[in-house]
């Protein structure tokens, strides 16, 4: 599966063939190249689930990512860090 990152000069990002985890949003893929992006994962949206609402709700989580959290704390959050697109700008 081939996606494009939106805010990297369209950077293209090789994900595996099989999700690592998968729920009513979408699927959860680990990334194979380029190799400075395997520590994180790709969460690809079901056609369905692929509305303008959601779309403004992952610009706006994008744009104000939470503070920081000391090392040793137990908190663990998943967040966007780029935005990703297929070859039809999906």
């Amino acid at each position: 599966m081939k996606v494009w990152i939106q805010n990297n000069s369209s950077t293209p990002i090789q994900l595996q063939e099989t999700p690592l985890a998968g729920g009513g949003e979408g699927n959860l893929y680990a990334i194979e190249t380029p190799n400075n992006y395997q520590h994180l994962v790709a969460k690809i949206y079901h056609p369905n689930r692929r509305t303008a609402l959601r779309h403004q709700k992952i610009l706006y989580l994008h744009e104000h990512p939470p503070k920081k959290f000391a090392q040793d704390s137990p908190i663990t959050l998943v967040w966007p860090q780029e935005l990703l697109f297929d070859e039809d700008n999906q």
